[in-house]
């Protein structure tokens, strides 16, 4: 590594080999009695990818909250003396 060549430790590394076309699989497209199924299937999942961020999220939000009140504390208890 001395020559600056840092990827030399990884030429033995193999990519996976890539599968020859062939006939599609019935597997691999849907039919048209499917799409409904598929529409469902994703809502479902964006569903609850939504849940578990807004989950996941909910306790930051909550301290930004209260940080923000914090900071304005002294904003409401101004002194028209100083």
């Amino acid at each position: 590594m001395a020559n600056g060549n840092c990827l030399a430790p990884l030429r033995w590394i193999r990519s996976p080999p890539v599968p020859s076309p062939g006939r599609p699989t019935s597997a691999s497209f849907a039919t048209i009695g499917d799409v409904s199924g598929n529409v469902a299937l994703e809502s479902a999942i964006q569903y609850q990818i939504d849940r578990a961020l807004t989950h996941a999220f909910s306790r930051s939000f909550l301290a930004a909250a209260l940080l923000a009140l914090a900071a304005a504390i002294p904003l409401v208890r101004r002194r028209p003396g100083l």
